[in-house]
C-alpha cells in the first residue's frame, strides 16, 4: 500500500495513545475499527451466561453437545 511520506502506518491497529499523541489528537475522538470491540461492552446475556458456566466448571472443560442443546 503507497501512502503519502508523512501518513504514518502501525503494524496494527488499536494504537490510539501513541497515533493521538503523535498527531495531537484527543484519543477520545478516534474510534478503532482495527479489531472487534464493543465500546459499550458485552450484553448482559453475555455476562449471565459467563456467571452460570462459572458456577459450573465442567461446562468450560468441553464444547457443548449440540445434540442436547434446545
Amino acid at each position: 500500500m503507497r501512502v503519502a511520506p508523512y501518513i504514518v502506518t502501525p503494524a496494527h491497529g488499536g494504537q490510539l495513545r501513541q497515533i493521538a499523541a503523535r498527531y495531537g489528537i484527543p484519543v477520545e475522538q478516534f474510534l478503532d475499527f482495527s479489531a472487534n470491540i464493543n465500546p459499550a461492552g458485552p450484553p448482559s446475556s453475555v455476562l449471565t451466561a459467563i456467571r452460570n458456566a462459572l458456577e459450573n466448571p465442567s461446562t468450560l472443560a468441553k464444547y457443548p453437545d449440540l445434540e442436547l442443546i434446545q
